[in-house]
């Protein structure tokens, strides 16, 4: 994963403008010779070429010309994020204390509110407790932020002791309800993990869009690395 100095350096390369932050794309055009995107702030540019580095489900959000076919449709709406539907939660401390009674902070519960527990200490800060949720999006909902992060921090102190019950911060991030990661189908929970592989675009958009991202990766889709691969394979392919 980049660092926030390595992203910042490759940011200043770039030409002033070119970022677009908390910006979202509503509409691609093609014309004879160039791609034009614009933004739900009204700003557009015109490129020779356009990347999504998307989830593929998300593409239907944005208005095409010329129009996507309904087969390409139908392929991006059954391409599944992987994890779109999950919450995660982190759970901070002073220092590591599981590690005193040689606990390595790592967990898996089919009965608690989480499933899944790491230990993402930073070395030499602050110590935290990670987990992903076994509760679904819709059973999360059933309960509100504080009554669930007493749930998460109950799970913690049965599985590590008295000293998880006071953290310093709770920081819950809910991948389902962020727009930009997770559609209404995404509320559903995968009881498999998805088939992941290049996502074709009509010929009419050849050469000009192409469509990266983890989920278009035939191996590590829905990973870090399937992004990586994914990227390299479109920029190979330009």
């Amino acid at each position: 994963m980049m660092s926030p100095c390595s992203s910042h350096a490759l940011a200043s390369t770039l030409p002033a403008g070119t970022i677009q932050l908390e910006s979202t794309v509503t509409s691609i055009k093609q014309t004879e010779d160039e791609v034009t995107i614009e933004l739900e702030t009204g700003w557009s540019q015109a490129f020779t070429h356009v990347i999504m580095a998307i989830p593929p489900r998300l593409v239907s959000r944005i208005s095409f010309h010329p129009e996507l076919s309904e087969t390409t449709k139908s392929k991006l709406a059954d391409t599944p994020p992987w994890m779109a539907g999950q919450a995660k939660v982190l759970a901070v401390y002073d220092r590591p204390f599981w590690r005193d009674s040689g606990q390595s902070g790592q967990g898996m519960s089919w009965a608690g509110v989480l499933q899944e527990i790491h230990d993402a200490s930073q070395p030499g800060g602050l110590a935290a407790l990670f987990g992903f949720f076994r509760l679904s999006a819709a059973e999360r909902l059933v309960f509100d932020q504080d009554e669930l992060n007493r749930r998460v921090v109950d799970q913690l102190v049965r599985l590590f002791g008295e000293e998880a019950r006071q953290p310093r911060e709770v920081i819950y991030v809910d991948w389902s309800s962020d727009r930009h990661t997770a559609t209404v189908q995404d509320g559903v929970p995968l009881t498999d993990f998805p088939v992941y592989e290049p996502i074709a675009l009509d010929t009419a958009w050849e050469g000009r869009l192409s469509l990266a991202g983890t989920e278009t990766d035939s191996l590590f889709g829905g990973h870090i690395e399937g992004a990586l691969r994914a990227a390299e394979r479109v920029v190979e392919q330009l």
